[in-house]
Parts: structure tokens; C-alpha cells; sequence
């Protein structure tokens, strides 16, 4: 459920609530008034209740980075932002991939993320070592393929 509202929400407020709504053909709706509308409340509670209950499970801590991730890629195209603000959401997010990884989450995107934290930190050897992660699988990653 968490998942699903931090991939496909429409709208969200305060990062406290994700709005999702169906519209689905096999919803057959008059009005786009009458769009079924569905709301995540407080993913990052969740998220956190989860890790503290089931510390070995690495999805939680990769979805609590992805909600930090959210807020990063909202601020980041803001020019005003503090870079401290940015740089306290990037050791969050880099906090929970990094956990994830060591609990052997398997995912491109979270290798392809932590290859760029390495790079911009001039960890080249580390960056390398995600990037290639993904370029190992069946479904090579173009975009890791790309930044090697």
C-alpha cells in the first residue's frame, strides 16, 4: 500500500498525504468529479513503525528513502532552498538505501541513486561498484550504463 502511494500518487500535502485516484476503464465515471480518490496518511509513521517492529525487513528502508527522495526532487528545483535542508535529505536517503542494500534489497533505481551519492562525494571506486550493479542484471539500466 505504502509503495503503491509513493509510485502513483497525483498529489500530495505536506508529505503527510498522498492522494490517489482511479481511473481505471473498468471505473466508468460521468465527470471527472466522481473519480474515485484514495488517500495515503503519514507513509513515513508507517515506515517507521515498520522498521521498529521488523528491523531485518530491507523494503521499509527503502521505501522511507524513496519518501525522502520525494521531498529532495521537490526542493531541488527550487533556488531559494538552503543547501543544508538538501543536504540533510540526501544523508536521510542515503541512511535508509544504504540499509536497504545491507539487508540485500535489490533494485536499480536505489543502485543507480547511491552510485550518483558516491560519485558527487568522489567515491568513484564505490559509485562504480553500484553502477555495475545494474549493468550485471537482465535488464541492464541505461542510465547506469551511461554514468560508467
Amino acid at each position: 500500500m505504502v509503495q503503491n502511494g509513493l509510485n502513483h500518487y497525483f498529489r500530495q500535502e505536506n508529505y503527510q498525504i498522498f492522494l490517489l485516484k482511479d481511473e481505471s476503464p473498468s471505473v466508468k465515471q460521468k465527470s471527472t468529479k466522481n473519480i474515485p480518490i484514495g488517500r495515503l496518511r503519514y507513509p513515513q509513521k508507517i515506515l517507521e513503525k515498520i522498521i521498529k517492529q521488523y528491523p531485518q525487513r530491507a523494503l521499509p528502508y527503502k521505501l522511507l528513502g524513496d519518501y525522502y527522495n520525494i521531498q529532495l526532487k521537490d526542493i531541488s528545483n527550487f533556488e531559494i532552498v538552503e543547501q543544508v535542508k538538501i543536504s540533510d535529505l540526501e544523508e536521510k536517503i542515503y541512511t535508509y538505501y544504504s540499509q536497504a542494500v545491507k539487508l540485500k534489497h535489490e533494485d536499480s533505481y536505489l543502485n543507480r541513486w547511491l552510485g550518483g551519492y558516491y560519485a558527487r562525494n568522489n567515491q568513484i571506486e564505490l559509485a562504480e561498484q553500484f553502477y555495475l550493479k545494474n549493468s550485471r542484471k537482465n535488464s541492464e539500466d541505461p542510465i547506469s550504463l551511461y554514468r560508467l
